[in-house]
């Protein structure tokens, strides 16, 4: 539930990033690049295209992380991960952006194309990446103060050293994030001794309760 509720922020945040790049994009397109200015600001809204663009940009962005898998294993993202994947999907979907919808602006100069281009990438980029980047930060520091974990379960050959490592890791200032639910065995007579004797560590299985 609380990794649906984590993913579910992320996608959220992004889709009101796409949306706020998108919106501020246009606005500059046409006072801007297509030489308006703010007595004409009534037109922008008044342009059918202004709307549609509000609503399948968005979604064409969300359509293209979700492929990359920015929305899978939510609580194992990493901040320089988040940071390079997201620059360069942003290239791409500027890209495909770029020329499918952008190409007939009316332009003065060339160099009018080369700044929409990246006009669009920055905003699109430094709109996403940062509230990424603090949803990110929040996890990481929960996962490292042991407030979400993930549940490991640890095969046991030698139950001393088995101790002596699932010690270990609960001893760490920073947590690693490994939440035990238990060691695994293939011998029963040993899982019966090894319980009996270890009251303090998870339960033991044997190979054959997970059948």
């Amino acid at each position: 539930m609380y990794k649906k509720f984590q993913t579910i922020k992320y996608i959220v945040a992004d889709f009101f990033a796409f949306f706020l790049a998108w919106f501020v994009f246009f606005l500059f397109r046409k006072i801007s690049i297509e030489q308006g200015n703010f007595n004409d600001i009534n037109q922008v809204f008044d342009d059918r295209n202004f709307y549609l663009g509000l609503i399948f940009i968005p979604i064409f962005w969300l359509l293209l992380y979700w492929a990359q898998g920015t929305y899978k294993e939510i609580y194992k993202k990493s901040r320089l991960k988040d940071l390079s994947q997201t620059f360069f999907i942003s290239i791409l979907g500027v890209i495909v952006i770029f020329f499918s919808f952008l190409l007939d602006d009316n332009i003065v100069t060339y160099k009018n194309y080369y700044l929409s281009f990246c006009m669009l990438f920055i905003l699109h980029f430094s709109l996403t990446y940062l509230p990424r980047f603090i949803l990110t930060t929040i996890t990481v520091h929960k996962v490292h103060n042991g407030k979400i974990g993930f549940p490991t379960l640890m095969i046991v050959s030698n139950m001393t050293k088995a101790k002596e490592i699932y010690q270990e890791i609960n001893k760490q200032e920073i947590s690693s994030g490994y939440s035990f639910i238990g060691y695994l065995t293939l011998d029963k007579e040993e899982k019966q001794s090894i319980n009996d004797e270890n009251k303090n560590l998870p339960k033991l299985l044997c190979l054959g309760d997970l059948s």
